[in-house]
């Protein structure tokens, strides 16, 4: 069976996978940008798999991603016969099979299936692994038992979910992780920049929220009434016009398909030819709307949720998200279907308009979340690293000076909603009652995510994900995963007892008195708890610390 060439991070990532299999681990996670193509990794994997006498098991998270995943196995990996396991389709003697969750992930379904039917497990966009129905195919196939059953691969572009379920639990370690800086220095991904659109009308702090995110459903009615419409088309001329005026292809994001259906016609009215994609839309037509965005005879493809992953459409330039979120998940999938760079088009760069209203207590995420940078607005990020370094009187990472192909450090994780602090040498950690959460720095650069024996003291390594170190924001979501997981009232930012006005207790004044700590005059009882958690972390930490460290 014949695969596509790999690139070096490409044969790294199956290696470290392999590698990790190999130490005994069952469940290895891969964080790649979206864009990256891990498709051809998934090819990769499928080859060797199959090779050995073994048959893979693709999960997708939506019905309509089965047809496509088979597509690009096909694609990817020429000659594979695939077998489809959805709604009635039951099709399991192929070399590999693709699936739909929701159907296999049913119990009666799974009882249906022998249980050593597959020795890989593959799942793309695992964040969404800690769902119960992954977690009945993982547990069916064996891939939670040491000594026998399947392996298990996941990938994903974030490893943050949309509610409180703990991923550490599902995935035991992160053995492979590259950021959207590697990808765009690189040249496999776009620089972007991101514009606010403000619709003056609309009052964010009336919009109903769930679960820490605004409702679709109230979202969409406040635009609608709003005029946010228009505020649209007017930014979309105003901003996302090519140098010979021409309209740059996008995705409209819109919270409900009501909303949707009533952007593309404000947008089509307006000139800019837009067209609807949801989630009834038929194959064929999809097919067709698609095809008209690459001819250039349709602008715009306005969708709710549908487009928001395993969509690929290289030749999109702009994202208008008028789905405004608190969710970094969410928005890093939007905002990644338009960082592929199309060579076919001339796409040199890519550009966010974020839609928001007036006032608002959620951190809505923005371009500005996507990165280290906090570029202003208009300004891509490539453009605000380049700023920021010239500010410090450094020098510019590689790649990002002009004429470098427009290249941009994009992270694509999250202002954190963990109560991070840092000790007085600059290790980032979370406190809970009993142990402190950190970050170890090594000398390659990369971090370990850690956890102290006890709340004083660190016994032996403390490693959350074994020994591989990796990029800052990857240690991050294990770290707040495990210090949400021991203790939520604290790790949170948003605990409600760090929003009282209260003053310091009586014991928080004696600890400050034997630590010989004064703490600022009307210092709060969670500010006196963040100036001790200091102390302490420090305390702790930072003897162990290298000398040239901090």
């Amino acid at each position: 069976m014949k695969t596509l060439k790999l690139r070096k991070y490409q044969e790294e990532t199956v290696s470290a996978l392999y590698g990790a299999w190999e130490r005994g681990l069952k469940r290895p996670a891969v964080i790649l940008p979206t864009g990256m193509g891990k498709t051809v990794i998934f090819a990769e994997l499928i080859k060797r798999t199959v090779e050995a006498g073994q048959r893979p098991i693709v999960l997708v998270h939506r019905d309509e991603l089965v047809k496509q995943t088979v597509q690009k196995v096909h694609d990817a990996a020429p000659g594979a016969t695939v077998g489809v396991i959805k709604g009635a389709r039951q099709e399991t003697s192929g070399d590999v099979i693709v699936a739909s969750v929701a159907t296999i992930g049913r119990k009666n379904r799974l009882e249906s299936l022998p249980a050593d039917l597959v020795d890989l497990v593959i799942i793309d966009e695992c964040h969404h692994a800690a769902a119960q129905s992954y977690l009945n195919v993982l547990t069916w196939f064996g891939c939670f038992e040491p000594d026998r059953g399947a392996r298990a691969a996941g990938f994903t572009a974030t490893m943050e979910r949309g509610d409180s379920k703990g991923l550490g639990s599902v995935w035991e370690e992160i053995v492979y992780s590259k950021d959207i800086l590697y990808g765009i220095t690189n040249g496999f991904l776009t620089d972007v920049k991101g514009i606010q659109l403000t619709v003056d009308g609309m009052d964010m702090a009336t919009i109903a929220k769930s679960r820490g995110d605004y409702q679709e459903g109230a979202l969409g009615d406040a635009l609608i009434a709003a005029g946010a419409g228009e505020v649209i088309v007017k930014g979309v001329r105003e901003h996302g016009l090519r140098p010979d005026g021409t309209i740059r292809p996008g995705i409209l994001f819109a919270p409900t398909v009501a909303t949707a259906h009533a952007f593309a016609d404000e947008m089509s009215a307006a000139g800019i030819p837009t067209r609807v994609v949801v989630g009834t839309t038929p194959d064929e037509e999809r097919a067709e709307i698609y095809a008209a965005v690459r001819n250039g005879e349709l602008k715009y493809i306005a969708s709710c949720m549908v487009l928001t992953e395993g969509f690929d459409l290289p030749a999109v330039e702009v994202a208008v998200i008028s789905r405004c979120t608190s969710s970094t998940a969410l928005y890093v999938q939007m905002v990644g279907r338009v960082l592929r760079p199309s060579l076919a088009t001339g796409k040199t760069g890519a550009l966010v308009l974020d839609v928001v209203g007036v006032s608002g207590r959620l951190p809505l995420r923005s371009v500005a979340d996507l990165s280290t940078a906090k570029p202003k607005d208009g300004e891509s990020i490539a453009e605000a690293i380049v700023r920021e370094a010239k500010e410090r009187n450094e020098k510019p990472p590689k790649g990002l000076l002009a004429g470098d192909m427009g290249h941009e450090m994009v992270d694509l994780f999250h202002r954190s909603s963990s109560a991070w602090m840092r000790t007085h040498r600059g290790v980032w950690f979370i406190p809970t009652r009993e142990r402190t959460v950190f970050l170890w720095p090594s000398p390659d650069g990369l971090f370990h995510p850690s956890v102290s024996g006890s709340k004083y003291e660190i016994r032996g390594g403390g490693y959350l994900a074994g020994a591989t170190g990796f990029e800052l924001e990857a240690a991050m979501t294990w770290a707040e995963d495990a210090a949400t997981q021991l203790d939520p009232s604290i790790a949170k930012k948003s605990a409600k007892w760090r929003r009282k006005k209260e003053e310091p207790s009586d014991l928080q004044l004696g600890a400050a008195a034997r630590a010989r700590i004064t703490f600022p005059e009307g210092a709060t009882k969670a500010e006196a708890s963040e100036i001790l958690s200091v102390h302490y972390a420090s305390k702790m930490i930072d003897k162990h610390l290298p000398k040239e460290v901090g």
